[in-house]
């Protein structure tokens, strides 16, 4: 919260350009307290396949567009 523009760049950057994360899909990665890399743990929920399923499902009739 409240970053500059340099700061708040940092963790996308990592995640985009990280070869340790070359092969990693499915997590969340943010900065917290000073830690530009950290990884976040995803709720329950979103582990969910039918749940999943129903949102895509739900966003694409919104949106229009066609999941892949």
């Amino acid at each position: 919260m409240l970053k500059t523009p340099s700061q708040g760049e940092i963790a996308p950057v990592w995640v985009a350009t990280a070869p340790e994360l070359a092969n990693v899909s499915g997590k969340l990665f943010g900065s917290f307290m000073g830690n530009p890399r950290r990884e976040f743990k995803l709720p329950a929920v979103t582990r969910d396949a039918d749940r999943r399923r129903r949102l895509i499902e739900l966003l694409s009739n919104w949106t229009g567009l066609k999941s892949a």
